[in-house]
């Protein structure tokens, strides 16, 4: 156990809001909110083989050779590892971080007879070290491989609470019999809207095994591709922007055809030109409520509701 490496998490966090209230009983709200934390629990590879270790000869192979080093048996592999006895063993540590910056605006009306709402938007950005809680980090060059968009980050968020009451098309003179049924509908509902999950463009397979780390960069600290939201030893090249700009239930997101395999000993990016997300999300929850007079101090509520009224699947 490394005592020093052993600290408290730190977090700072800051805001800033203005309020103005504007005609028939609205108030605008402006803020800034940052945070930042520091000392966040991750791992870390402790048994690797550190990049340039595998060279010259080792027996009948020539480590200089891409293609012996991919076909190292596992024992001989162990023997250049910082620790040799162990394999996959890893640090506990607390060098993880994060950060948050969003502009906050909201408007509101709570005092009006007919019509009353709250919204809000958020514009933000989460950054820090990938994988979550206890992540594993990439030993050898953690800022560029493990570091990026957080799992949480949408860059648009927008909500809307509302509650209006309907004209009534009767008028109090009017037919008492169809003054109680068509007067006096109120509907409200819930908007929520908010930009899709972020996701890396990694390879899987034969090119995110260890050996293809070794055949590639001679280690196999980079880990295998996707592994807690890392990019892996390589990552893919791009002929232009992938995206598609598609939505749609079973359309494309992106392009494959303008991803390709980087050549032996190079890399695509590890931070990714573009910022890969999956489809937005709209949901409505409305309700039509109705409340109708039974004589005396009795009444009947009609509400009938729709919820996730788009029947959108979870992210």
């Amino acid at each position: 156990l490394d005592a020093g490496s052993i600290h408290v998490p730190r977090t700072w966090t800051w805001s800033l809001a203005l309020a103005k209230r504007l005609p028939w009983e609205q108030v605008l709200d402006v803020a800034y909110v940052g945070n930042r934390a520091s000392h966040l629990p991750n791992r870390t590879l402790s048994s690797y083989i550190p990049p340039g270790s595998l060279t010259g000869t080792y027996g009948n192979a020539d480590l200089d050779n891409p293609l012996h080093r991919a076909a190292l048996d596992a024992s001989v592999a162990a023997e250049f590892r910082t620790f040799p006895a162990y394999a996959n063993s890893l640090w506990y540590q607390f060098e993880a971080r994060s950060s948050y910056d969003a502009l906050q605006v909201s408007l509101s009306r709570q005092a009006g007879r007919r019509v009353q709402y709250y919204l809000n938007y958020t514009f933000s950005k989460a950054l820090g070290t990938t994988g979550g809680d206890y992540g594993v980090i990439d030993p050898v060059d953690p800022r560029q491989r493990s570091y990026g968009l957080l799992p949480q980050d949408r860059t648009h968020i927008f909500n809307a609470s509302y509650s209006l009451l309907l004209p009534d098309p009767i008028r109090p003179d009017g037919n008492g019999f169809l003054r109680q049924v068509l007067n006096g509908w109120q509907i409200s509902g819930i908007t929520r809207y908010a930009s899709g999950a972020p996701f890396r463009v990694v390879f899987f397979g034969e090119l995110s095994n260890t050996q293809a780390a070794l055949a590639w960069f001679g280690t196999d600290a980079h880990g295998s591709g996707g592994r807690d939201g890392n990019s892996g030893a390589m990552t893919p090249v791009f002929a232009g922007d992938p995206r598609l700009g598609n939505s749609g239930a079973g359309e494309k997101l992106i392009d494959v055809d303008r991803i390709g395999v980087p050549a032996l000993g190079e890399s695509g990016p590890f931070q990714q030109p573009w910022h890969f997300r999956v489809p937005t999300r709209w949901n409505f929850d409305v309700t039509l409520m109705k409340t109708f007079s039974l004589g005396g101090s009795r009444r009947l509520q009609l509400r009938p509701g729709a919820f996730n009224v788009p029947n959108q699947p979870p992210p």
